[in-house]
């Protein structure tokens, strides 16, 4: 239990003061990737993104409730813009290399080539375009290849066989989405208040990180699951591992967790704190009731002072 409370007051403390040696004083994410393709990338600093990697292994590694991609298509951004000006591209080429970075960080991070080059086209670009289309494919593709040979080929999570039964289920799918957007807003009102409450305290930055994972901890004694990332819960929850009861206090502990985890200025994204996912059975007979589980959320706040992430 010391433990558990400990570690991520400690890895809070170490991040709060490294974000001192950070510009700006907070780990960048995939609104300082967007902000910088729409304007200059000359916004982007290989310090800043190695820094904000650097934080975000600290937030992750001590049990800090937040997601990994943020970071890492920050961080890859930035090593594009390096090499743009390194290579004294023009700025609009180098925007695109921006881009074509980001997809690369994606795709290497799910293992899905296609999903990387459609969020940076649909993101970070917001367009589809000719000129950026080759750019995009071929780093996605080049950091799916390389991110195999370094994790191995499999998929990012493990999902069940499933066939639809009847044809009512479709109404079921349609409420899906209106509850998972009740969460999404949910949970983007949670980290907003989160952010206000540290953002009026008097106190130096280190403090808050320090409380913010004081707070991660008293939670992750109750609830463990809330540590991390949250990879195995997720896969716990896809193949129907944990409890129905878990499930559902997982919607609230891990929203608080995350909250106070990027309210508190540690680094992290946000692509895997929250989703509803329903998980129908082989025959109608043997509905099941709703799965809720730790996961992707497609609305993503973007507050600049928390740099938050997907």
């Amino acid at each position: 239990m010391a433990v558990i409370l400990a570690a991520p007051a400690i890895g809070g403390l170490a991040v709060g003061l490294l974000l001192f040696l950070v510009p700006g004083r907070r780990a960048g994410g995939p609104a300082d990737v967007i902000e910088a393709q729409a304007f200059s990338s000359d916004r982007l600093s290989l310090r800043g993104g190695i820094l904000g990697a650097m934080a975000a292994a600290l937030t992750l590694g001590s049990g800090g409730s937040a997601g990994r991609e943020g970071p890492v298509i920050h961080l890859g951004a930035c090593l594009a813009a390096a090499l743009a000006r390194r290579v004294k591209l023009p700025d609009r080429d180098g925007r695109a290399l921006i881009g074509a970075g980001a997809a690369a960080a994606i795709a290497a991070s799910f293992n899905a080539p296609i999903a990387g080059a459609l969020f940076a086209l649909e993101v970070v670009f917001r367009r589809f375009s000719a000129a950026v289309l080759a750019p995009v494919v071929i780093a996605s593709a080049a950091g799916t290849i390389i991110g195999r040979v370094a994790f191995g080929e499999f998929p990012a999570f493990p999902i069940p066989e499933h066939r639809i039964a009847a044809t009512w289920e479709f109404p079921a799918f349609a409420m899906l989405g209106a509850v998972a957007a009740a969460v999404a807003v949910f949970f983007q009102l949670a980290v907003m208040g989160t952010d206000w409450i540290f953002r009026t305290l008097a106190v130096p930055l280190w403090l808050k990180t320090a409380l913010g994972g004081v707070c991660v901890g008293a939670l992750a004694v109750f609830f463990p699951e809330v540590l991390g990332v949250g990879y195995e819960t997720i896969e716990a929850a896809l193949t129907q591992e944990l409890p129905l009861g878990l499930l559902a206090s997982l919607v609230l502990v891990k929203t608080a967790a995350t909250a106070l985890t990027l309210g508190s200025r540690l680094a992290g994204g946000v692509f895997l704190r929250r989703c509803i996912l329903v998980q129908w059975p082989e025959q109608p007979s043997d509905l099941q009731p709703l799965r809720s589980c730790p996961s992707q959320l497609l609305a993503e706040p973007s507050t600049p002072s928390s740099g938050w992430g997907p």
